[in-house]
């Protein structure tokens, strides 16, 4: 069973920003009845990101009742998720898991790590993956073997043979059916996702 689990954890906090920011108009920060209250908080925006992490950040403003000054509040929060951003044109955009489609087969490249597929599995080189620091890694499969632990034994039950690859409507999976010769039938299935890449039988 295969399960994939992207991580999602925030953590809020408030800070005071400093009082030479301009307060905005009185219609946008009313009076209240208490000492000292908070506004409704607006709609939250990226004020920084990483390969793992965007900062969220909105402001609110506060009125104190008692002499009508008004102070801004930022409230923030931080997403992290792995690989959930990949570099571009000198700054961070968000990483994505599609693949797409090519003259030669299939390829992802929306994330750290990209990934290219060739159409027939049975290709040496079939699957071409250049990870986030540059390396170029190259592989394709033979086929499907048995091990026998208490021997050491190892027997081949199955070659690869040709497949073309199809794109499932994920969109971020494609499937070669049937891969294999030997009197049996299995499919090879290639998960996409913005932190890793997955190779099923």
């Amino acid at each position: 069973m295969r399960t994939v689990t992207p991580i999602l954890l925030a953590a809020v906090a408030a800070t005071i920003a400093s009082a030479q920011v301009t307060p905005p108009p009185s219609n946008q920060a009313p009076a209240l009845s208490s000492q000292s209250s908070p506004s409704a908080i607006g709609s939250y925006s990226i004020v920084e990101r990483g390969p793992n992490h965007k900062v969220w950040q909105s402001v609110s403003w506060v009125t104190n009742s008692l002499n009508g000054s008004v102070r801004p509040v930022k409230h923030s929060y931080v997403e992290i998720q792995t690989g959930m951003s990949h570099f571009v044109g000198g700054q961070w955009v968000d990483s994505n898991p599609q693949i797409q489609v090519t003259a030669t087969g299939a390829q992802a490249t929306n994330a750290e790590h990209s990934v290219t597929l060739t159409g027939n599995v049975n290709t040496l080189g079939a699957v071409q993956i250049i990870t986030p620091d540059g390396l170029h890694l190259t592989s394709n499969v033979l086929g499907l073997s048995y091990f026998d632990a208490s021997t050491g034994k190892s027997v081949f039950i199955g070659e690869v043979r040709d497949s073309t690859g199809q794109l499932l409507p994920s969109g971020n999976e494609a499937t070669y059916p049937d891969a294999f010769d030997g009197g049996f039938r299995a499919d090879l299935l290639y998960v996409k996702s913005i932190s890793c890449f997955e190779q099923l039988v």
